[in-house]
């Protein structure tokens, strides 16, 4: 193995950092009590179940479309929140496995 694998293996660890920040700043938006209170409970739940209520509601059919749009509009966004944690704990796991392999090769050129 040359130097070449070793900053492959560099960028490779850095665009894994990029995704674990991502990962770690939702962490901090699910902590944060506004980011609770607007999001995960008034928009997630509250607004998810208000919203599937009135869908029911034959003096909304009209309205049926757009209210429809909206509750995959809720399941779109918790979709990305679930993708970004999912990808935050695999880029945590590639960067243990591609330091490994860095130390590795570091230590076969030696």
């Amino acid at each position: 193995m040359d130097m070449n694998d070793i900053e492959t293996i560099e960028v490779s660890i850095e665009e894994a950092m990029k995704v674990v920040k991502r990962g770690d700043a939702l962490e901090r938006l699910m902590k944060n009590r506004d980011f609770k209170m607007l999001f995960l409970d008034g928009y997630f739940k509250e607004e998810a179940h208000r919203l599937v209520s009135i869908s029911a509601d034959p003096t909304l059919k009209q309205h049926h479309s757009e209210i429809m749009d909206s509750i995959r509009a809720i399941s779109m966004t918790q979709q990305y929140t679930q993708l970004v944690a999912r990808m935050a704990d695999m880029a945590r796991q590639q960067i243990e496995d591609l330091q490994g392999e860095r130390d590795f090769l570091e230590e076969q050129e030696e």
